[in-house]
C-alpha cells in the first residue's frame, strides 16, 4: 500500500492498519472508505503477534466489499476471529520483516 501523496516507492511500506484507527489515519482512511478487500486476533495467535488480521465470516463478505456501504457501517466487523476458526503450526524463525517470508510455504524446505 503506497499512499497517494508519496513521491516514488517508500523505503518502508506499511503492512498493518489498526482497527481502532483505520478510519482516521491518512494512510488508510480512503482505502477503508472505498477500497476494502478480502484476503484468503485472537488468543490462538497472540504468542506470535499481538495484533491480528480481521477475518470475516463469509456471511459478511458482500457487505464488506460493497463500495456503497461507508466504512462506519462496517466498523462492527473489525473484531478478532473466533479461536476455533484458526490453527497454528511451527515454521522457520523469522525476523518480523515481511521480505523474509515472501513466498515461503510450510510444506517446502526452508530457504
Amino acid at each position: 500500500m503506497i499512499p497517494f501523496w508519496t513521491k516514488g516507492k517508500p523505503g518502508k511500506q506499511p503492512i498493518n492498519a489498526m482497527s481502532e484507527t483505520v478510519a482516521s489515519k491518512p494512510m488508510f482512511r480512503d482505502p477503508f472508505k472505498r477500497r476494502r478487500c478480502l484476503v484468503g486476533p485472537n488468543d490462538l495467535l497472540r504468542p506470535i503477534h499481538d495484533r491480528m488480521p480481521v477475518i470475516l465470516d463469509p456471511a459478511h463478505y458482500d457487505r464488506w466489499l460493497d463500495r456503497d456501504v461507508p466504512g462506519a457501517a462496517v466498523a462492527d466487523l473489525l473484531r478478532p476471529a473466533p479461536n476455533d476458526w484458526l490453527e497454528t503450526w511451527p515454521t522457520r524463525d523469522m525476523d518480523n520483516d515481511p521480505e523474509t517470508n515472501r513466498g515461503y510455504r510450510p510444506d517446502t524446505p526452508n530457504p
